[in-house]
């Protein structure tokens, strides 16, 4: 119990040095800010290596979002210094995951697993939709990021015609009314952490 309470303040401590920090630096504003002190803190305070994993997502995007940001200033109109991701990008972008971490702490508390269905099946799952999670995010923020900066004109992957390009200017990447960019985000990530979780389930 004693592990867990200290485990708790190292996790609240650590997320609102990095959640201050994101904030003076524009990655996220303040809502965003508010609400990635909560998820890092659950992430952080379950597992570290949970922690690791969003630590992992959340400052390589955040390189990337700054990175040409003379460029993307020119190109979008929607262009904001640093990123300053709000609290609906924050959960689009963790709110899966977080369900998951919490599952795992329900299932085996704090306790420190690996990728093994011999051992337990159901963590092993719950791991691989994890991983898959921030790996559809990366994905997800590496390429708009990066893509926005590139000259060529982006295609649609499933019919190869003509799009706008990758940023937050582009308000409908599917293509369809019902669906915006951070419902497309939802979808992705769900349909990923399921397919993640069945390879681990294979592999593993």
């Amino acid at each position: 119990m004693e592990a867990n309470l200290v485990q708790l303040v190292v996790a609240a401590l650590i997320s609102a040095i990095i959640a201050a920090r994101a904030y003076k630096k524009k990655s996220l504003n303040f809502s965003g800010a508010i609400l990635g002190f909560t998820v890092m803190t659950i992430h952080i305070a379950v597992n570290y290596r949970f922690g690791v994993v969003l630590l992992v997502f959340f400052f390589t995007s955040s390189k990337f979002t700054k990175f040409g940001e003379d460029k993307k200033r020119k190109v979008d109109a929607d262009f904001k210094e640093g990123g300053q991701r709000n609290w609906i990008q924050v959960l689009f972008n963790s709110g899966i995951a977080t369900i998951l971490v919490l599952i795992a702490w329900k299932l085996a508390g704090s306790k420190d697993n690996c990728l093994n269905s011999k051992e337990s099946s159901l963590m092993t799952a719950l791991m691989g939709g994890i991983i898959g999670h921030y790996c559809c995010c990366n994905g997800d923020t590496w390429s708009s990021e990066l893509g926005i900066l590139s000259e060529e004109q982006p295609r649609l992957i499933t019919t190869f015609k003509v799009v706008g390009k990758s940023g937050p200017t582009v308000k409908k990447i599917s293509g369809l009314s019902i669906l915006d960019n951070n419902a497309v985000n939802l979808v992705s990530v769900f349909l990923t952490g399921v397919l993640t979780s069945i390879a681990c389930l294979i592999i593993f």
